[in-house]
């Protein structure tokens, strides 16, 4: 179905994984999870005038499955990108909103997903302590956890019976484990009976111990004697403290060294990583400590919370060691600094419920995300004349018919490929400086562009500015795309791509002007012999050959072979650098006719024939804003007398704006010599005047 009520939003979690049976299913599972993105992907692109293809790749372990968590976050991102389009329909609301449910529900099935991975782990846990009786608590919390999943997944047995088959077979020791702690229980039961039995006074003493010993701390805690007796749990604490700043000092001693000296090829060895490997290794010990330890002090001490926050407290004073050693640190360190402390550090802090915890993780690498926008913009700066000198190395092709080069292609394809490195950090702030990066990168881009149009144009060939004009829309176009992105990675933090646009616009004047440039230098012969005493008593117009030249470009090689919305401005450079070249050459000195009434009847029938050309493609309008000044100028070759005077006024107005100079309109004046010396000085006066 193709209405958007059709479209299915996956229901909670536990309807896609009810059972610990169905551990051998995470394949499957992860497979349907693509699938559902994968549907919702596709008929959003329908609902916008696309389709997009289902994604059928097969996942074939739980250890392969979590190589396909990058492909997720892709399709994420599209969706993202979809719903941004769909706000600007008001139709589209109701899907965006299905959307967001998809991703909520997917994300919490992945996280489900990772959470059964570790479910091997436990079993192989549970056959090493499950016949140690110091050990009991610990499997029976095992052996609750399997059950309570398994119970959910059993649930699920006839929405998937195969799969539940296959599951199934992975629990078959679980009887066996319940059986054995039950025995144990037993034992323990039995030998705490004996010893009731036997030696009532010893339990009676044990449990007289532990009471006093609890109403002794609550004493010490209330008491002033507090500031001079330390409780066991203040000892406790010490001693803790103690040992874990000895195995931090131990393990950390060289990182300094280490990071100086940068990684060994030879040896296969990163010291970042290295490192990072460790810390990973020491916060693990936290679980150990929430299951052994912490068991074996009284709950008022808060065992387990004070060496969660002596870990991080250790944790923080690591990394910022690591943000010291500033240039040391190389990009990529930064990157995989950052990726650890927002994959692994936060997500396991996360899954102890303590994902608050302050100061924030990620606070000493501040500097270090600001050396790598240096980086990454040094990293740029350098590829943007590379690209350029590339791309007029390389000849243009066609697309669509339209000179095309692969230069936007190949700067938005470097601007994606950062963007999406400094994704994989999953940091906002990340994020936000490879952002501003690439913005500057991209306007260096356009300023360069404007820069090689304006000064290299003679070097280039034809159809390279035809194709510099296609450019500049493509690079609106995607400019646009990414100001879409952007929104989507850091919301209002977004910064506006206005003046780059501009930019890109003004390479679109530019290249068009220097189209109109390379015309005009095959028109150099014809354009100089306006004014001469030829061209004024030739029986044949001399501007045919010009507009002969004109029309052949216009036909033959510019329409069809840029954008349309490119093919009026280029006609309109055209007919400014024309009139602006006929005025030149009108009042230049020098090997020029006198002015007559002839020299003025060949201009006037020179221009009606340039009127009839450029209407073919231009409005009225256009063609007498640019002939405004020539009709003036041919007004002050026939005109005597007051009329004159009012057209040397009309022409002081161009004087001024700097268009005419006002030494030349002197000297049209006294080429006139129908004019006596009486009505020229007049002229001048009048022109003097203004």
């Amino acid at each position: 179905p193709h209405s958007l009520d059709a479209l299915e939003v996956p229901g909670a979690v536990s309807d896609l994984l009810d059972s610990v049976a169905e551990i051998h299913r995470l394949p499957s599972l992860r497979l349907r999870v693509q699938h559902q993105i994968d549907l919702a992907s596709a008929r959003l692109a329908i609902a916008v005038g696309s389709r997009l293809h289902h994604l059928n790749k097969a996942v074939e372990s739980a250890a392969a499955a979590s190589a396909h968590q990058e492909h997720i976050q892709q399709s994420f991102d599209v969706i993202q990108e979809k719903c941004d389009f769909s706000r600007q329909d008001t139709q589209l609301l109701s899907l965006a909103s299905k959307l967001a449910n998809i991703r909520t529900n997917t994300e919490q099935t992945l996280d489900l997903v990772r959470t059964l991975e570790e479910v091997p782990t436990i079993l192989e846990r549970l056959e090493a302590i499950v016949g140690d009786p110091l050990l009991v608590v610990e499997v029976f919390e095992h052996l609750f956890t399997l059950e309570r999943l398994e119970l959910a997944l059993t649930e699920q047995k006839r929405t998937f019976p195969e799969e539940y088959e296959q599951i199934k077979t992975k629990f078959q020791r679980l009887p066996i484990f319940r059986a054995q702690l039950e025995e144990h229980l037993w034992e323990v039961f039995k030998d705490f009976y004996q010893t009731c039995e036997a030696r009532p006074f010893a339990m009676v003493a044990a449990v007289r111990v532990v009471y006093m010993q609890d109403r002794l701390d609550a004493v010490l805690m209330r008491s002033s004697l507090s500031n001079h007796v330390r409780s066991y749990g203040a000892m406790a604490r010490q001693h803790m403290e103690s040992w874990i700043n000895n195995h931090f000092d131990y393990a950390f001693a060289d990182l300094e060294t280490d990071i100086a000296l940068g990684p060994d090829a030879d040896m296969d060895d990163d010291p970042t990583a290295r490192y990072l490997q460790e810390a990973e290794t020491i916060f693990e010990e936290l679980r150990t400590a929430a299951t052994i330890v912490v068991p074996c002090f009284p709950p008022q001490y808060d065992i387990f919370r004070y060496l969660v926050r002596q870990y991080h407290k250790h944790f923080y004073y690591v990394l910022v060691r690591f943000a010291n050693q500033g240039t040391a640190i190389s990009a990529r360190d930064t990157l995989v600094l950052v990726q650890w402390v927002q994959n692994k550090y936060t997500r396991l802090l996360e899954r102890l419920d303590l994902a608050n915890i302050e100061p924030p993780m990620l606070e000493p690498l501040e500097g270090l995300m600001s050396n790598y926008r240096r980086h990454i913009t040094k990293l740029l700066d350098d590829w943007c004349p590379r690209i350029i000198e590339q791309d007029k190395k390389c000849t243009p092709n066609l697309f669509d018919h339209l000179y095309m080069t692969d230069a936007p292609g190949t700067v938005f394809k470097i601007i994606s490929e950062q963007l999406k490195i400094g994704r994989a950090g999953a940091y906002r702030q990340l994020v936000h400086e490879v952002i501003m990066a690439c913005v500057d990168f991209l306007h260096r881009y356009a300023d360069e562009m404007v820069y090689m149009v304006e000064t290299d144009w003679e070097s280039l060939s034809f159809e390279f500015i035809l194709a510099t004009l296609n450019n500049s829309s493509k690079c609106i176009e995607l400019s646009h795309k990414f100001e879409g992105t952007m929104a989507g990675l850091i919301g209002d933090e977004a910064p506006p791509l206005d003046n780059t646009i501009v930019a890109f616009q003004e390479v679109a004047l530019n290249a068009a002007a220097a189209i109109s440039r390379t015309i005009f230098k095959d028109l150099e012969e014809p354009l100089e012999s306006i004014g001469t005493n030829e061209w004024r008593d030739s029986a044949e117009l001399s501007c045919m050959p010009v507009i002969a030249t004109l029309e052949d470009y216009f036909s033959n090689d510019i329409q069809g072979f840029i954008l349309e919305n490119h093919f009026v401005p280029c006609i309109l450079e055209c007919l400014k650098r024309l009139s602006e070249r006929y005025r030149v050459e009108v009042l230049r000195q020098g090997g020029k006719a006198s002015i007559d009434m002839r020299f003025a009847q060949r201009m006037n029938e020179e221009w009606e024939a340039y009127s009839v050309f450029f209407s073919k493609f231009l409005i009225t309008q256009r063609i007498a804003e640019q002939f405004e000044v020539l009709g003036l100028l041919h007004q002050a070759m026939i005109l005597t007398d007051s009329d004159l005077l009012e057209t040397i006024g009309n022409l002081s107005y161009f004087v001024s704006d700097g268009t005419l100079e006002h030494a030349r309109i002197e000297k049209l004046i006294n080429r006139r010599v129908d004019l006596d010396r009486t009505q020229k000085k007049a002229a001048l006066k009048r022109l003097g005047d203004f």
